[in-house]
């Protein structure tokens, strides 16, 4: 930073939660509260299930939430209703606590929604911020939420419409609802019918998948599997939630990681009663052989690509890039905050498995993550690729500009430089930065974001500085390599958008301003500040690699 130019880095404490995927029928497993079961103490996946009415669709997939909704700054344009709440309902006492089911009602020509879950009634203090595609149609909506809840506390919850543009409509009247102390009361659910594999088999793959019955109304189910009959220890406990009996006919579990060769493995399946948190009675345990070893070959290590090792993101909403691995059927990345965590197999965040070099994540501001990727084949995962690491920048920064000098503002993460004459204020002038994931009022859907968000405001004496008595220089300076992966292949295809209050509106093209590609930087002069993005017109924009985001999982 100049002399000029005094700046402190502020510590964002608002987490910035955004999950949930779509599969078809291959699970994807996430932590969840840790149970007691059989005097143990196990932490168990969670896997959360949506399917198309047509199973064999693509269209299924389906994007992870990136959008943080702000309750002072949610936009209004999208003038669809909000929809009805209904479960849980008003003033409810509820011991559903663990992934908690909130039902409601769609919309008519609505797919997609904001679901908000709060301690307070102005929704000040978010617990979860997700959203919801629809994928069934009109009717009921139930969506479990990976955001445990605490046991004898009070929530608020509402929902909101998004638009087919992408706006978010007004948010209904929210509901009410406290958490019980858990229960005594018994699950009495008959266990589901278990399919294959068969009774004795050796499968083919060390990654085998065992698969159940779906039963009527039972949208939950809890999975063990184990290398002895008694279950102890678990090799894993798995919480199915979400499941949609109407919609499918059977449930699988596909192992996340390779089975041992040559062994003799026991699985078995309970129902849950959701609104207790409990499950019912096992069923008759199954058992199965893992393959002899073989001379099969696994697939190497991904190489990894984006973000450079060591290196400090310019958003914490980072891009994750690796190069493909011949005839791979599915990749896995995982997340470590040190790396004792990978040599204890500690891994509090992971994504996967999916079917692209590329994924988008955020992550909490000013933190260092070591990951690390490998890939499957059908018949098992091959090894880790060596861990990289990364630190996402600080998210709000403060500096001070003056009459006489002006002054040179730059605050973390680094891309972007304020330079202003002297004379531009005539007062001693505090500047404010706010680094956002996605901006905070939706892009129109003929942009391509180029992973930069952002937002300055200005006071002097407490009051606000809408203009300045000169223009300033603004240049914000980008990475090719991550605009690739974005999707947008030319960096002179640029432009910046800022917010006027009502709408999105272009800079480029302006007198003083421009594209410089030999130093990847888009420079804007300027009189006024307020939020901006850069972004890049779809329609001049290639995707390199198709970016899919897959849930996050904690």
């Amino acid at each position: 930073m100049n002399n000029n130019v005094s700046s402190s880095n502020l510590s964002l404490t608002t987490k910035v939660y955004f999950l949930t995927g779509m599969i078809l029928i291959l699970a994807l497993m996430m932590s969840a509260p840790t149970p007691t079961l059989q005097a143990q103490h196990y932490e168990p996946d969670v896997i959360i299930i949506d399917v198309s009415a047509d199973q064999s669709s693509e269209s299924g997939i389906k994007k992870l939430d990136e959008l943080h909704v702000r309750s002072d700054r949610t936009p209004t344009a999208c003038t669809a209703e909000p929809p009805t709440l209904l479960t849980p309902t008003q003033n409810a006492i509820t011991n559903d606590i663990a992934a908690p089911a909130f039902t409601w009602q769609s919309v008519d020509g609505i797919s997609e929604y904001i679901l908000q879950i709060a301690f307070d009634e102005n929704f000040g203090n978010l617990l979860t911020t997700e959203r919801e595609v629809d994928l069934i149609g009109e009717g009921v909506i139930r969506r479990n939420v990976l955001t445990s809840l605490n046991q004898e506390t009070q929530y608020f919850w509402r929902i909101a419409s998004v638009c087919p543009d992408g706006e978010i409509g007004a948010f209904s009247d929210p509901f009410s609802f406290e958490t019980g102390a858990g229960s005594d009361e018994e699950c009495t659910l008959d266990p589901p019918e278990m399919l294959t594999p068969d009774q004795g088999k050796t499968v083919d793959t060390l990654l085998p998948s065992l698969m159940w019955r779906a039963e009527d109304d039972i949208f939950e189910y809890q999975f063990q599997i184990a290398r002895n009959p008694n279950f102890s220890p678990l090799e894993k406990i798995v919480n199915f939630v979400g499941i949609q009996p109407q919609l499918m006919e059977t449930v699988q579990y596909i192992p996340r990681e390779n089975l041992l060769f040559d062994t003799e493995y026991y699985w078995r399946v309970a129902s849950t009663c959701a609104e207790i948190d409990a499950s019912g009675a096992y069923s008759e345990p199954r058992s199965f052989f893992a393959p002899e070893e073989t001379d099969v070959e696994l697939p190497l290590a991904p190489e990894l690509l984006f973000p450079n090792d060591q290196s400090v993101t310019g958003s914490y909403r980072v891009i994750i890039s690796f190069a493909e691995v011949a005839e791979s059927t599915g990749y896995l990345v995982t997340f470590h905050r040190s790396l004792e965590e990978i040599e204890t197999g500690t891994t509090p965040r992971s994504i996967g498995p999916f079917n692209q070099s590329s994924v988008i994540t955020v992550f909490n501001p000013n933190e260092t993550w070591y990951w690390r990727a490998a890939a499957r084949y059908d018949f098992g995962w091959g090894a880790f690729s060596e861990p990289r690491s990364f630190t996402t920048p600080t998210a709000a920064a403060s500096g001070t500009i003056t009459p006489e000098a002006g002054g040179t503002f730059m605050p973390d993460p680094g891309f972007l430089t304020v330079q202003f004459p002297p004379d531009a204020v005539t007062q001693e002038t505090e500047l404010d930065f706010e680094l956002f994931a996605v901006p905070q009022v939706g892009i129109p859907g003929d942009y391509q974001f180029g992973n930069r968000s952002f937002a300055l405001t200005a006071t002097a004496d407490g009051e606000p500085v809408t203009m300045f008595e000169k223009p300033f220089t603004m240049t914000i300076k980008y990475d090719t390599a991550e605009l690739l992966l974005a999707g947008i292949v030319n960096p002179e295809d640029l432009n910046v958008v800022y917010w006027n209050g009502t709408e999105w509106t272009e800079i480029l093209p302006c007198e003083g301003c421009g594209i410089n590609t030999a130093t990847s930087t888009v420079t804007l002069v300027l009189d006024h500040l307020t939020e901006f993005a850069l972004v890049a017109p779809v329609d001049t924009t290639q995707a390199i690699n198709r970016v899919y985001l897959p849930a996050i999982m904690r």
